[in-house]
């Protein structure tokens, strides 16, 4: 399980850094093809600026060796005479968003002619540059985000997959030993008796294939139950139940050893009435109190109690095991849920019993919670609406 995650892990880092690195190309592309973009219109406002220059010169007759106008002005540090009204009319005949500005310049001791561009469009091509440049860097990063978002939410639900997934395969282990050893032990005992045909150790024979039958029709209950669980087609066949009776006679089908009937203690008085399905109830009682003699060491006690007061209605399944940790609390009423590795887990079980305890128990409107036992030990409590209980 571990590997598998850790593998699931690698995939996804790699994946997300491969599409991070990929968007961060594509931001930086983008960013530089805008640069480029902007390269190219400031060449042609120098190109337009060039042109504007040409007519300064053409309304001044300017070549290299004569000049003629009617003001004497500088423009780039060269003295020449223009005809102020020309250099606007030529201007404007050639469509340039340029206009000229005449300041008085002391170094020069005289007037000086620049060109100003009407819309100062180098400005706002720095400004449209620097909005490119933010909207392409906040898109990477928002794609960024999104992109460790979809990366987080694959993680979560192949994890879920692969949980899941083993978590199958572990019940197919389980299910598997927990068919073949009742079958293999029911037709060991058959055939004992058909080659011992004594009175005795054929009634003994029968007794075990019967018991073994019992165990196996229990495991095929479960799993038809957990089945009809899932497609919600169960109903619960409510009835009034005493419960000590009803409890008293699991007990009896159960078939357990003296000393695990001897350490179940059972305080729930004789006239306690539950209303619920009294199959239904018989797996919760079965689940719980063969999962507390399961992880029970030496003698420890099995309390079973039964609590009513104005609101709820509650049975209590103590005992003094090994216990829960918090970590499997959340998990142990998952479907298939158990804990460790089925190939090295040395109880038997299917981990359908848990999920069924909680399924019934929430099928009759109730709640099941587990809390740690003190000063060790498991306790679970289900806890009922006082109106289906009667105490007489």
């Amino acid at each position: 399980m571990a590997k598998n995650r850790f593998k699931l892990i690698l995939v996804i880092f790699l994946t997300i850094a491969y599409m991070l690195s990929a968007l961060l190309w594509w931001t930086i592309a983008l960013t530089r093809l805008q640069e480029n973009d902007y390269n190219k219109e400031l060449e042609i406002v120098r190109l337009h600026q060039i042109q504007a220059e040409n007519c300064i010169f053409k309304s001044a007759g300017y070549n290299k060796n004569t000049a003629s106008s009617k003001i004497n002005v500088f423009y780039d540090n060269q003295l020449i005479q223009i005809d102020t009204h020309q250099i606007t009319r030529n201007l404007a005949k050639a469509k340039l968003n340029f206009s000229t500005n005449y300041v008085f310049n002391r170094q020069l001791k005289g007037i000086e002619l620049s060109l100003l561009h009407k819309d100062d469009i180098s400005v706002k091509l720095l400004q449209k540059l620097a909005s490119k440049k933010r909207a392409w860097i906040m898109e990477g990063v928002t794609m960024g985000f999104i992109t460790i978002l979809i990366g987080i939410a694959m993680f979560v639900y192949l994890d879920r997959v692969v949980r899941l997934n083993q978590q199958q395969n572990n019940f197919l282990l389980a299910v598997t030993h927990e068919l073949k050893t009742p079958i293999a032990a029911a037709k060991l005992a058959l055939q004992t008796a058909t080659k011992r045909p004594d009175s005795d150790i054929v009634s003994k024979m029968v007794l075990m294939a019967q018991s073994n039958i019992s165990r196996l029709s229990i495991l095929v209950e479960q799993i038809l139950m957990a089945t009809r669980f899932e497609n919600k087609f169960t109903e619960p066949q409510k009835v009034w139940i005493e419960l000590n009776n009803f409890f008293t006679g699991v007990l009896k089908n159960m078939e357990l050893k003296i000393d695990d009937t001897q350490r179940l203690n059972i305080q729930i008085p004789n006239n306690l009435q539950f209303y619920a399905d009294e199959q239904m109830l018989s797996t919760v009682f079965r689940n719980l109190v063969t999962n507390a003699i399961k992880y029970s060491e030496g003698q420890g006690k099995i309390n079973i109690e039964s609590q009513v007061n104005d609101n709820y209605f509650t049975l209590t399944f103590t005992d003094e095991g090994i216990g829960i940790s918090e970590d499997e609390k959340k998990n142990i009423f998952k479907k298939f849920y158990r804990v460790g590795e089925e190939k090295t887990r040395t109880t038997p079980g299917s981990g359908l019993g848990l999920f069924l305890v909680k399924k019934i128990t929430e099928i009759h409107g109730g709640k099941v919670t587990v809390e740690s036992n003190i000063p060790k030990g498991s306790k679970f409590i289900l806890a009922f609406s006082a109106k289906d209980s009667l105490l007489e």
